[in-house]
């Protein structure tokens, strides 16, 4: 059994696996109509989840294999890192080829399990909608929409009666009919205890960062049969204390994947070899 995840012909067919059923939920989502069902999942936490799931049992069965297919990955990475990588980190032999896929082997697990931690912990996302001069509460803070500063057309993202507009999704929009760096969003946030106050504006991929709490703009939308002053955002809150994680983790990776391609250079040689 050892032998069996510690070869790297199983890493390579777990990758591609992973990476085709990424892609079969990616047609569950535009082809067989699982759009709304992924998307409430992505909104909720995980405690909410059975009440989508229950009723989708097609994308229950695709979310348990994409589960078993990570979980399968991070055993290969961890009985490969301890089988094959440790032993050279511990006889220091630099000159390997494969010296530095320890790094990068064990912050792709930790990256897996800041992954779960924030399903498991911190994925509690709240969405709102808010015109100008509302507010909603979150985790002790009130979130109040100063002002919108929208420059493109509002009658493409005026809503019809089912909620679309002609420009649909915004992340499918020209940037004729919308452009991130003119439109915005002015928010003030006032701490409920303390009474401190922090105001900025946010836009789409610009979020409002207070703490490790965020606000995301997701779009901008005039409701049916409302005036241009009704002009409205949808916005997503959430908190997360392990995004500093997540980005030192992620640099950290970008940094091994180039000393390790510094090191091939270096240090090659073609009659080492390591199984694993």
């Amino acid at each position: 059994m050892i032998r069996l995840f510690r070869s790297m012909r199983l890493g390579c067919v777990l990758l591609t696996l992973a990476a085709l059923w990424f892609a079969l939920g990616m047609a569950l989502a535009d082809i067989w109509g699982y759009r709304w069902p992924l998307k409430q999942l992505n909104q909720l936490p995980l405690s909410q989840w059975q009440s989508i799931l229950q009723h989708n049992l097609a994308l229950l069965a695709w979310l348990v294999s994409l589960v078993v297919i990570f979980v399968l990955l991070g055993l290969s990475t961890l009985v490969c890192s301890y089988h094959s990588l440790w032993p050279l980190w511990k006889r220091r032999k630099l000159r390997h080829r494969h010296f530095l896929l320890l790094p990068i082997h064990l912050l792709t697990l930790l990256i897996f399990a800041c992954h779960g931690l924030d399903i498991l912990w911190a994925h509690q996302p709240q969405h709102q909608t808010l015109k100008a001069g509302e507010s909603v509460q979150f985790e002790g803070h009130t979130v109040t929409l100063n002002h919108i500063d929208y420059r493109n057309d509002l009658n493409l993202i005026r809503q019809d009666q089912d909620g679309h507009s002609r420009a649909g999704r915004i992340t499918r929009r020209s940037l004729d009919q919308f452009d991130p760096t003119r439109n915005w969003a002015t928010f003030t946030v006032s701490h409920d205890q303390s009474g401190q106050r922090l105001q900025g504006r946010a836009g789409f991929l610009s979020p409002l960062v207070f703490g490790h709490r965020r606000l995301t703009v997701t779009d901008f939308f005039v409701p049916y049969a409302a005036a241009d002053s009704a002009l409205s955002v949808k916005l997503t809150l959430t908190n997360n204390p392990l995004s500093g994680w997540f980005i030192g983790c992620y640099l950290a990776l970008l940094a091994a994947l180039i000393g390790q391609i510094v090191h091939r250079i270096l240090f090659s040689s073609s009659s080492e070899q390591v199984r694993c």
